[in-house]
């Protein structure tokens, strides 16, 4: 999960706007351009998903459990929720015709943050996914296969948590 230091509103783009210094500049990283991704890919991380999740800021998840199904908007939406204000909802959808992946987390204390991101990189089923208004913000890589989902998130050029996940049964 990534996390933001402020619970501003999203901004045009649909990411949340940021303190001073949480994304690019002038003089940083260009901002990366999006690639198309196909329905197919996305349709491949439905269901589903259970495994750790490590090297968060909250420690490891031993059992994480994500299942992700379709909403009636065409978006493909999973939930984790431990009833104690931790809580993270990834969802994929369609917007000016192009895939976005959305990261919304919640932390105790009322803390919430959400960043759009889009593919900007593919190779084979890998997809990265970044924030494209905050170069080198945030950057997520995911690779679902038939019986695995493997998602690592990266913020500020820090590892910030590894899903390895397995389908369950």
């Amino acid at each position: 999960m990534a996390t933001s230091s402020s619970t501003e509103p999203a901004t045009a783009e649909g990411s949340s706007t940021t303190e001073a210094g949480d994304g690019g500049s002038s003089t940083g990283p260009a901002a990366p351009q999006p690639i198309e991704l196909d329905r197919a890919w996305v349709e491949g991380v439905e269901g589903p998903w259970l495994g750790p999740v490590t090297g968060t800021p909250i420690g490891d998840l031993p059992e994480f459990f994500l299942d992700f199904g379709w909403t009636e908007e065409d978006a493909l939406v999973a939930v984790a929720d431990n009833g104690k204000g931790f809580r993270l909802e990834f969802t994929f959808s369609q917007r000016d015709g192009q895939w976005i992946f959305t990261e919304l987390g919640e932390l105790p204390g009322g803390f919430v943050q959400t960043q759009d991101l889009h593919p900007v990189q593919r190779d084979g089923d890998r997809v990265r996914f970044e924030v494209i208004d905050q170069p080198g913000y945030l950057s997520v890589e995911i690779e679902p296969t038939q019986t695995s989902f493997e998602m690592a998130v990266v913020v500020r050029g820090s590892d910030h948590g590894r899903f390895s996940l397995a389908r369950p049964g």
